[in-house]
C-alpha cells in the first residue's frame, strides 16, 4: 500500500505505527498522496486523503465523492478479498463543529506550536513566500471553479464576473489572518492588472 503514500520507504511508513506489547503492528496511519496539483502548478504532490489501517480494518477519509469512488476502486483492485462496509458522509457544518472542538486539545495546541516554530525559520519563510508568489503570479490565468471554470481575466469582462473576482480577492486578503502571509503587494498587483482598484 506504500504506493498510496507516494512510494515512501516502508521504514518511513511504519515510523509512527502503533504496536502491541509483543511488537506486532496494530495501527498505521498515512496520507494518500497524488502526483501534481490541478490548482497549483508548483506543487509536486497533493494529499488526497487519510488512510488508517487498524488490525484488519481499513478506513479512508476523503473530502469528495469522486475521491471516495476513486480510492474504493483502487482498494478493490489491490485487495480483492476486502469487504466494503460503509460510507459516512459528514456535512460541512458537522465537520467544522468537530474541528472547533478539537482545536483546543493538547495535541492540536502542540501541533500548532510546532508549526509556528517551523514557519518562523527564515529559510522556511523564504520558501513559502517563493511558492506563494509563483502561484499568485499565474492565478489570474487559472480556470477557477468559483468563476464557473473561467480565469479571473476572463471573468472580469462581465459585471457579475467582476464582482466574483473582487470577492475572491477580498477573501484572499482576509484569509491571511489564519494562514501564511501573502507576498508583499501581490493582491495590489493583481488588482492593478485587472483594473479592480
Amino acid at each position: 500500500m506504500n504506493h498510496l503514500a507516494g512510494n515512501i520507504y516502508d521504514s518511513d511508513l511504519l515510523k509512527d505505527a502503533e504496536r502491541d506489547e509483543a511488537g506486532q503492528l496494530t495501527k498505521v496511519r498515512f496520507n494518500w498522496i497524488g502526483q501534481g496539483n490541478k490548482m497549483i502548478d508548483q506543487w509536486e504532490t497533493t494529499i488526497l486523503g487519510d488512510v488508517i489501517i487498524e488490525r484488519s480494518r481499513l478506513t479512508i477519509h476523503v473530502n469528495s465523492v469522486q475521491r471516495a469512488n476513486r480510492i474504493r476502486k483502487i482498494i478493490e483492485e489491490q485487495l480483492p478479498g476486502a469487504k466494503y462496509k460503509v460510507t459516512v458522509i459528514e456535512t460541512v457544518g458537522a465537520k467544522l463543529k468537530d474541528m472547533q472542538s478539537q482545536k483546543s486539545s493538547p495535541e492540536a495546541l502542540a501541533a500548532k506550536k510546532k508549526r509556528q516554530e517551523i514557519e518562523a525559520i527564515p529559510e522556511v519563510q523564504e520558501a513559502i513566500e517563493k511558492m506563494l508568489r509563483a502561484h499568485y503570479e499565474t492565478w489570474l490565468d487559472k480556470e477557477l471553479p468559483a468563476l464557473d471554470g473561467k480565469t479571473p481575466r476572463q471573468a472580469i469582462k462581465t459585471k457579475d464576473g467582476r464582482e466574483k473576482v473582487d470577492a475572491l480577492l477580498l477573501h484572499l486578503e482576509r484569509s491571511q489572518e489564519n494562514g501564511p502571509a501573502l507576498p508583499e503587494g501581490i493582491i495590489k498587483k493583481m488588482r492593478q492588472q485587472l483594473n479592480l482598484l
